[in-house]
């Protein structure tokens, strides 16, 4: 057990600063849980299976909203990378975590999912060992003192913050014009390449609704708006009863910033078929990659195995080139986004 299991964060003071403190504090405890359970399992696959990447996406989004808006942006770039560096880390621990179930699914040879298995085991090795060297928490290589946390706690309460109206002032000017911009970075896209063109796409979209949740309080949704005509494919049950298109409630000093319900909807949706696409390409990638490595030959054909799974490059971006041209294009998302924050 180290030194450190027994703290915590205070979460106190201006609703910028609590909205960082929450998801370090949120980390920290469940650093100092996985750590103090002494188990045969690494502590990162428990941090993993916690679902912690979540905190390290919302201090990713806090730390490029506000180092947006003129604060301290040397503060606001170290919590991006060092939580970016940590948000990797686990996400290739859920690449392979997923890859590894679906290659039961598939019957994929013996051999193939014995790597798979291993890959997981490397990632959760690094994972950890990436914590620890990055002060998150104490380790035999230092005593604890000022880790991360408590640094940028500290750091947060230096800063100057806006008044809740300065900050919504300034929030919708500089996300009015990063939406604008977004459409046209989107367009110049070289969409034929998966991750320099589909793959990036996803990741600048998926930004804006991260911004939206991790700046609780900051925007509320008009579920009353009418959606714009030939909508009703971004309008279903599970689009608008889906929890992360559930913004938290403002609090009584907070200036919320309206968004159209249906506007939100159409980036969720947007989201998840450019993930489905994404992830089918890359699993059908890493398959024929593992393949290579073993010499194995697989039962049955990979589109046979894999079925809707199986997704070659050609394909994955012929999908999300109709995908970006219907929601981006076509219907304006970005936009009518960038409209109605600027109203």
């Amino acid at each position: 057990m180290t030194s450190t299991e027994n703290t915590t964060l205070a979460i106190k003071g201006p609703h910028a600063r609590r909205r960082f403190l929450k998801h370090l504090a949120q980390f920290q405890q469940l650093l100092q849980e996985a750590d103090a359970l002494n188990q045969d399992v690494s502590p990162a696959q428990i941090l993993f299976q916690s679902n912690t990447r979540a905190p390290m996406f919302m201090l990713q989004g806090l730390a490029r909203v506000y180092g947006k808006l003129d604060l301290d942006d040397k503060l606001f770039a170290r919590i991006r990378l060092e939580s970016k560096i940590v948000e990797d880390a686990l996400g290739l621990i859920d690449f392979w975590t997923a890859l590894t179930k679906q290659y039961q699914a598939w019957s994929l040879p013996a051999g193939v999912a014995q790597l798979a298995r291993e890959r997981t085991i490397d990632a959760t090795g690094r994972a950890w060992a990436w914590i620890q060297s990055q002060d998150w928490i104490a380790c035999r290589y230092h005593d604890g003192n000022d880790l991360l946390p408590v640094k940028f706690a500290k750091k947060l309460k230096a800063v100057d913050w806006l008044s809740p109206a300065k900050e919504a002032k300034a929030l919708r000017k500089w996300l009015m014009k990063d939406l604008k911009s977004l459409h046209h970075t989107i367009l110049e896209l070289d969409l034929t390449h998966i991750e320099d063109g589909l793959h990036e796409a996803r990741r600048e979209v998926r930004w804006i609704s991260i911004y939206f949740g991790a700046m609780e309080g900051a925007f509320v949704l008009d579920k009353e708006a009418a959606p714009p005509d030939d909508w009703e494919r971004y309008l279903t049950p599970a689009i608008i009863n889906n929890p992360f298109n559930q913004l938290p409630e403002p609090e009584a000093d907070d200036v919320p910033i309206i968004i159209p319900a249906p506007l939100l909807y159409a980036l969720s949706y947007l989201i998840e078929q450019l993930g489905i696409i994404k992830d089918s390409a890359q699993w059908t990638e890493t398959v024929r990659h593992l393949l290579h490595l073993t010499g194995e030959k697989p039962s049955r054909s990979l589109p046979e195995l894999m079925g809707d799974h199986y997704l070659e490059p050609e394909k994955a971006t012929e999908r999300g080139a109709a995908l970006i041209e219907q929601v981006i294009v076509h219907d304006e998302l970005l936009l009518k986004l960038a409209d109605a924050i600027g109203v």
